[in-house]
């Protein structure tokens, strides 16, 4: 009985201490999402969607497409984000930029202060 306690114990250690393996994911994106209900004590029929933003990373690098919530589809701002600042890219309709020119030209902000 101690024998099969200690080995358990022993297997139960040893599942533990091989889970901690982090897997990271070096690029990829992610939607933000929110749904409004409408009368939603009577029923849950009467539902909008709202995409609130777009965000593709990779490694410590985040591009943040902000839509716009009147016209769909339309991308009303562009973020550069890296580390706890960001850069305003302007719209889709403004010009290319090269992002290293870019944090040449623009002064960083803190996402800690961004609205």
């Amino acid at each position: 009985m101690k024998n099969t306690f200690i080995i358990s114990s022993i297997i139960f250690l040893f599942v533990v201490i091989s889970c901690r393996k982090e897997i990271r994911s070096e690029k990829g994106g992610i939607d933000i999402i929110s749904n409004v209900y409408f009368n939603a004590s009577k029923n849950l029929e009467k539902m909008q969607n709202f995409h609130v933003s777009r965000i593709n990373y990779s490694g410590n690098s985040i591009v943040e497409l902000v839509p716009d919530h009147i016209l769909p589809g339309v991308t009303s701002s562009i973020n550069f984000i890296q580390d706890s600042m960001y850069y305003n890219l302007g719209n889709e309709n403004s010009n290319k930029m090269i992002i290293s020119e870019l944090k040449k030209l623009q002064k960083s902000q803190s996402v800690y202060e961004k609205k």
